[in-house]
C-alpha cells in the first residue's frame, strides 16, 4: 500500500465522519488486522469508544472483521471502499438516470446513513419529497417502487446484518447470491401507518393514545423488515460505469451507430445473465444477431447484412469477440481487450498534456512496435535523432517508458549493448494512479485550508442564503393568501 493511498484514506475518513473514526481508521489502514483490546490499547482510547467508531464504519461497509486463532474478532480497513467514496456523487448521479429524482434521493439516502432498512429508507425519502413542496396521496407507492427498480437494477442489494455477538468465518457482508435481491413484501398502508406513528390495528376512538415510555417507542418504531438490509452494490456500479465507457468510446472510434448496435448487446446478455459475471471478466454472455436486432431500437433501421457488417467491424477492433457461427453468428462484448484499450487511451492523454504531442508519437509507437533502438524510434517517428534523444530520457525519468539493456558479451561494454525501448502499461498505469492520488490528497488539503481561512466569510454566506430562502418563502406566502 502506497503512502499516497494512505493519506487519501485517512482524509475521506475525516471529512465524513470525523476526527476520532478518522483515528480508529488510520490505525486500522496501517496496523493491518488488530483485535478491539490492540486499538484500544494503540489509541489510548477506551474500549465503547472503539465499538462506536467501529460500528460506524460498519455500518457503512468501510470495515470488516473475521474470526481469529484465538476466538477473538479482529478488524480489518476496506481501503477500496474507503477511496470509493470519492465515486459516491457519481453513484447519486447514477441513481437519477436509472430511477429518476427519486432514485437520486433513495441512492442518496443510503450513502447518508450507511446500509439501511428498506422501509425505513422510503419513510425518510417520503418525509424529504414532503417537505420539498411535493403532494401527491401516494408518494409512498412510487418511492417503493423506484426502491424496486433499482434492486432490479442490481444497484441495491441485500447484505447481512453485522453482529458482534457472533463469530463469522467469512466478511459479514456476504450473502448468497440468490436472496441479494430477493424484496420482501411491504405494503403502502404499513409505511403510511408508520410515518403517521400509527398501528395497522389501530382504534377509531378519539381519545388521545396514552403516554408511552422510552422503550415502548423504540419498539414501536420497529420496522416490518428490520432484519432485512440493504447498500449499494458497488461492484454493480462499476460495471454501468465500465459499460457506458466502452459505449461511448466506440462512438467516438467508429460512429454512433455502432455505439447503439454495442449498448444493445450488453442490455441482451444482461438480461440473460441470470447470476452476476465477475467485474473483471475476459468475456460477457454471448447474444446471436437475432437477439442484437430485437434490442435495437425501433428508429434505427438496419438490415441484418449491414449490422453483421457492423458486427465484423467491431471484432476488428477488439471490442467484440465472435463465438459462434450458428444462426448468422453469436458475439459478445471483450471486456478485457476493450478495458485495454480504455486504459491506453487515458495512458496517451496524460502523456499528451504533460509532454506534449511529438513524445505522445514516440509514445504511440512503442505501444505499437513493443521494442526498439533510438535510432529506429527516430527514424519511424520522423523525429531528428538529438530531440527523439530528449524526448525518450525525459518519458524514462517519468517512469513512463522502460528501458531494457541486451549485451552482447559479458563485460557490458555501452559500444556492445543493445538498449531497447518499451512501454509496460501496468506499470504506467500504476504510475498515473499514484498521482491521482498524491493530487486528490493535495486537493483535499488544500479546500480544508481554504475553508478554515474563510470561515467567517462562509459564515456570513451561509446566513445570506438561509434569508433569501426565508424571504422567498414569506413572498410565497403573501402571494398565495
Amino acid at each position: 500500500m502506497s503512502q499516497g493511498k494512505a493519506r487519501v484514506s485517512s482524509l475521506i475518513l475525516q471529512e465524513t465522519f470525523g476526527d476520532l473514526v478518522e483515528k480508529v481508521g488510520k490505525y486500522l489502514i496501517d496496523n493491518g488486522a488488530p483485535t478491539l483490546a490492540e486499538i484500544a490499547k494503540g489509541l489510548y482510547m477506551k474500549k465503547p469508544e472503539v465499538k462506536k467508531c467501529l460500528l460506524v464504519l460498519l455500518q457503512h461497509h468501510l470495515v470488516s472483521y473475521s474470526t481469529h486463532k484465538s476466538n477473538t474478532l479482529i478488524y480489518r480497513a476496506e481501503l477500496s471502499a474507503i477511496l470509493g467514496r470519492v465515486r459516491y456523487p457519481r453513484h447519486i448521479h447514477t441513481g437519477k438516470d436509472v430511477a429518476g429524482d427519486i432514485g437520486e434521493m433513495i441512492v442518496e439516502d443510503i450513502v447518508q446513513h450507511g446500509q439501511s432498512v428498506m422501509s425505513q429508507c422510503i419513510t425518510r425519502v417520503t418525509q424529504r419529497l414532503r417537505e420539498g413542496g411535493t403532494k401527491h396521496d401516494r408518494i409512498e407507492e412510487q418511492v417503493k417502487q423506484k426502491f424496486e427498480k433499482l434492486v432490479e437494477s442490481h444497484l441495491i442489494y441485500r447484505v447481512r446484518s453485522p453482529s458482534l455477538e457472533t463469530t463469522p468465518t467469512v466478511s459479514v457482508q456476504s450473502i448468497p447470491i440468490a436472496e441479494r435481491y430477493i424484496i420482501p413484501h411491504i405494503s403502502v398502508v404499513q409505511l403510511t401507518n408508520r410515518k403517521r406513528g400509527h398501528s395497522p390495528e389501530g382504534d377509531d376512538t378519539d381519545e388521545p393514545a396514552p403516554k408511552k415510555s422510552k422503550s415502548d417507542r423504540v419498539e414501536e418504531d420497529d420496522s416490518p423488515d428490520s432484519d432485512i438490509l440493504w447498500f449499494l452494490n458497488i461492484e454493480q456500479f462499476q460495471r454501468y460505469y465500465r459499460n457506458k465507457a466502452i459505449v461511448q468510446a466506440v462512438g467516438e472510434k467508429v460512429d454512433p451507430t455502432s455505439s447503439i448496435i454495442i449498448r444493445a448487446l450488453i442490455k441482451v446478455s444482461q438480461k440473460a445473465l441470470h447470476i452476476e459475471e465477475p467485474l473483471y471478466s475476459g468475456n460477457g454472455p454471448s447474444a446471436s444477431v437475432i437477439q442484437i436486432m430485437e434490442g435495437l431500437p425501433d428508429n434505427l433501421h438496419l438490415q441484418k447484412e449491414e449490422l453483421v457488417q457492423y458486427l465484423s467491424l467491431l471484432v476488428e477492433e477488439q471490442f467484440l469477440l465472435k463465438t459462434d457461427d450458428a444462426g448468422g453468428g453469436s458475439y459478445c462484448v471483450n471486456y478485457k481487450s476493450a478495458s485495454n484499450l480504455l486504459c491506453q487511451s487515458v495512458l496517451e492523454s496524460v502523456v499528451c498534456e504533460r509532454f506534449g504531442s511529438k513524445p505522445l508519437r514516440l509514445f504511440r509507437l512503442l505501444l505499437l512496435k513493443k521494442h526498439l533502438e533510438q535510432k529506429q524510434i527516430s527514424d519511424m517517428a520522423l523525429i531528428p535523432n538529438k530531440e527523439a534523444k530528449e524526448m525518450l530520457y525525459s518519458l524514462l525519468a517519468e517512469n513512463f517508458i522502460s528501458l531494457q539493456e541486451i549485451p552482447r558479451s559479458s563485460d557490458y561494454a555501452p559500444s556492445r549493448t543493445f538498449y531497447l525501448f518499451s512501454v509496460n502499461k501496468n506499470q504506467v498505469a500504476r504510475v498515473v494512479l499514484q498521482r491521482c492520488y498524491k493530487a486528490l490528497g493535495n486537493l483535499m488539503t488544500k479546500r480544508k485550508h481554504v475553508a478554515i481561512d474563510n470561515r467567517r466569510l462562509l459564515e456570513k454566506y451561509a446566513q445570506w442564503e438561509r434569508q433569501q430562502t426565508s424571504q422567498e418563502e414569506d413572498e410565497v406566502e403573501i402571494e398565495e393568501a
